[in-house]
């Protein structure tokens, strides 16, 4: 609901709200393919209408990253706008449905179902075990771009400013390093 309604206001950087509503709804669709993955019921829903809709939020863990450093960089720096060059930030979401397609998608009914019914064998599978490594990658190298970002824009005000107390981007801070802090955890799950 928060992203729908960054998404339709006009009061401050339209880019900015935009970018943070994309955000936002990204980590719900994340979240509830999480929720997907753990629940039987969710799961034993969702295949009954479709084993094909399982890995359609994929996309989400790659896209995150860069919306999350994009919005960064826009409340940064008022003359931030999105060029042409920063697209090479969507190759991994571009790649993520061919890179699907070849380890799921292409694979006939059965197979889904199988696949489905025991997705603890089908992530014990190294094309499935690649693609969670380089999910949890991408989003944990973002955060700490989004981190090195920050920190680079307060040395930039302290060599500009006098006195930068009154630029507080104390709440960027803490998005950016919550942020951070799950997807570091989440990436240390995979070691154990």
């Amino acid at each position: 609901m928060l992203a729908a309604l960054l998404a339709v206001t006009n009061k401050g950087k339209k880019l900015s709200n935009f970018l943070l509503a994309g955000f936002l709804l990204l980590n719900a669709f994340i979240a509830f393919d999480t929720l997907r993955y753990w629940s039987v019921i969710l799961n034993d829903l969702v295949s009954a209408i479709s084993p094909n809709l399982f890995f359609l939020l994929g996309f989400s863990f790659f896209l995150e990253g860069p919306l999350l450093y994009f919005y960064t960089k826009s409340l940064m720096y008022r003359d931030f706008a999105l060029r042409p060059l920063d697209g090479l930030h969507l190759i991994p979401v571009l790649i993520y449905p061919l890179y699907m397609y070849s380890i799921y998608y292409r694979h006939d009914m059965e197979y889904k179902h199988e696949a489905v019914r025991n997705q603890s064998e089908l992530f014990a599978q190294t094309p499935f075990e690649i693609l969670v490594w380089l999910q949890k990658i991408s989003i944990t190298v973002y955060g700490c771009l989004c981190l090195y970002q920050l920190f680079k824009y307060r040395r930039l005000l302290q060599h500009n400013y006098s006195s930068i107390e009154k630029i507080d981007l104390a709440w960027l801070k803490l998005l950016i390093g919550g942020f951070l802090t799950v997807w570091i955890w989440a990436l240390l799950t995979e070691f154990s």
